[in-house]
């Protein structure tokens, strides 16, 4: 007769093995740069400005060991733009941006998580992240649902609207955090726009 006692190291053993993974390492996810309407291809010179002087400027001292974006689309366009988003970044840290991970209907769900989690077993290094902004909140639910405890909000305001400049820091047992670049010239509120103190949301 098999006892409970018996029982319990391998109820703990399938628990071990089916938990998920712990996210020590610091992972910055970031949003492509800014780019033409009407599907044209490119960055804008906003978004050149974004990705040659800002990105580089605010990420470079961060102690990024791997960046990781998606497999560019010659079909549908997708992921040129955040491939280009962070290669200046890349190039300065001499750092090949990893674009192995597909999106569309034939994406691998837990490629990047896969890929986060192989990267972290042998470094410490930070971790920086962008995707095409059509398959974002895609990539963002994967790693939630793929490290614990973590919890990552999505790139877009309370109103829906997403920003280019907002970057946020995830790392399992810390405070999810959403920042802007900041970048000089192109991001924070431009003077003569806006309420004035004191003045209601419908004058």
């Amino acid at each position: 007769m098999i006892s409970i006692s018996s029982l319990i190291p391998l109820a703990l053993l399938i628990c071990y093995t089916y938990a998920n993974p712990t996210l020590n390492n610091t992972v910055y996810i970031i949003s492509q740069a800014e780019t033409p309407s009407l599907g044209i291809d490119g960055l804008t010179p906003v978004g050149l400005r974004r990705a040659q002087h800002c990105i580089p400027n605010v990420f470079k001292g961060l102690g990024i060991g791997l960046i990781i974006s998606c497999t560019p689309d010659p079909d549908t366009g997708a992921c040129f733009a955040a491939v280009a988003t962070v290669t200046p970044l890349a190039q300065s840290l001499n750092l090949t941006v990893n674009t192995s991970c597909t999106t569309g209907d034939h994406a691998e769900d837990d490629c990047a998580s896969n890929l986060i989690a192989s990267f972290t077993q042998n470094s410490t290094a930070a971790i920086l992240a962008v995707w095409d902004a059509g398959d974002e909140d895609t990539f963002v639910d994967n790693l939630t649902s793929n490290f614990d405890g973590i919890d990552i909000p999505d790139q877009k305001d309370d109103d829906g609207v997403f920003h280019h400049d907002v970057f946020t820091i995830v790392r399992t047992g810390a405070s999810i955090r959403r920042l802007s670049q900041n970048c000089s010239g192109i991001d924070g509120k431009a003077l003569g726009t806006g309420r004035l103190p004191g003045e209601a949301c419908d004058t």
